[in-house]
């Protein structure tokens, strides 16, 4: 079917192995942040990418939005 081949490469298609997390550029750190009540909240900088990832999911457990997709289970 169409659908489920777009549906895969949807899915493939991150560039970053972890949600809430991207590399920023110019300080070549890892940047964590969430969104919520329609404003972005920055998590922080960190040099290690899973640490951001962590920070990540300790936020959604603080922010509690029980439907976002935690990085990793009972880490936090």
């Amino acid at each position: 079917m169409l659908f489920d081949k777009y549906y895969k490469d949807l899915k493939t298609r991150g560039k970053y192995s972890y949600r809430g997390v991207v590399c920023h550029k110019t300080n070549k750190k890892w940047l964590s942040s969430i969104s919520h009540n329609k404003k972005r909240i920055s998590l922080g900088y960190y040099d290690d990418e899973k640490d951001a990832a962590q920070s990540y999911d300790r936020a959604i457990v603080k922010y509690g939005k029980p439907l976002y997709k935690m990085n990793f289970r009972g880490d936090i």
